[in-house]
């Protein structure tokens, strides 16, 4: 009996989503125009071990606190947002604020305000935890519940004329589509809004890991275990029935977990670059894996 092949499937709607791109374009010209006060990013430009610590090698620095941050500095606010009060408070540090926020996580701060002039209250699906949804919620935080699992939809506030329904740009797509049925049915008259907010290159990366993991026994996800939208991958692929791993970087991966498998997905999150993705790949194909690139 002849010996099965070896195959590598990868996932060709992978790496770098626009808004990241955009985020670390800020940076790099950041970079070639200060040279005299300190560039400090506010929160992690993008959700990338790799990334940030190549960023702190060049001098930039990276802090989550207010206060430590000095008077007239270059501050780049990070891909995921924040809210009003850090903008207020940096402009009275009389800080230069280059905001890399990136455009669909700007929306949903827009439909904030949006609907609640117009009247509506807002229910945001997200993750407590994650920068973004911290940043979405201070918007308008007495006009927001945060529903983070089906255990959140008893308190939400029934006293109001009219509901929308807005979220985090990086979950999962299945795991929204389901919260959003439920929210339906224990509020028929919600709205949602015309085009959801799920960030479209996020889903185009779900669909393609759903659809590799059916094929798979493995499925290798490069991304940082902070990234929602790299967690995410590994979830998808976990439903479809193949063992997913979540790894920085090549280094990470244990030989052992490439015995016995024949079939192997291969695909990296949205703040992941690409000489990381291209590292796994060799390693593989040292291994005796061929490529099949997969839409």
């Amino acid at each position: 009996m002849g010996k099965m092949e070896k195959t590598l499937l990868l996932a060709t709607s992978r790496g770098y989503c626009f808004g990241v791109k955009k985020a670390l374009e800020r940076v790099e010209k950041t970079l070639s125009e200060f040279h005299q006060n300190p560039i400090i990013v506010f929160n992690e430009i993008v959700h990338n071990r790799i990334v940030v610590d190549q960023l702190k090698a060049r001098g930039v620095m990276f802090t989550a606190d207010l206060d430590s941050i000095p008077e007239n500095a270059a501050v780049i606010i990070s891909a995921h947002g924040v809210g009003p009060h850090v903008y207020q408070r940096l402009k009275e540090k009389n800080c230069e604020i280059i905001d890399a926020t990136c455009p669909l996580v700007q929306k949903v701060h827009d439909k904030v305000h949006y609907y609640s002039n117009l009247g509506y209250y807002i229910l945001y699906i997200g993750k407590a935890s994650h920068e973004e949804a911290i940043g979405v919620i201070a918007e308008n935080p007495s006009n927001i519940t945060l529903i983070e699992s089906e255990k959140d939809l008893p308190h939400i506030p029934r006293n109001h004329d009219r509901y929308i329904v807005l979220n985090q740009t990086t979950l999962n797509m299945f795991e929204v589509e389901s919260l959003y049925e439920q929210i339906r049915a224990a509020l028929p008259s919600v709205e949602m809004p015309s085009r959801n907010d799920l960030c479209y290159t996020t889903t185009e990366r779900q669909q393609a890991v759903n659809s590799i993991a059916k094929q798979c026994e493995s499925v290798i996800v490069i991304g940082s275990a902070n990234s929602s939208n790299s967690r995410k991958l590994c979830e998808v692929a976990q439903a479809q029935g193949a063992k997913a791993i979540l790894v920085d970087t090549v280094d990470e991966i244990d030989d052992r977990w490439l015995d016995g498998v024949n079939r192997i997905g291969v695909t990296s999150g949205a703040s992941a670059p690409e000489f990381l993705v291209e590292g796994v790949i060799d390693r593989l194909v040292k291994r005796g894996f061929s490529v099949t690139n997969v839409a």
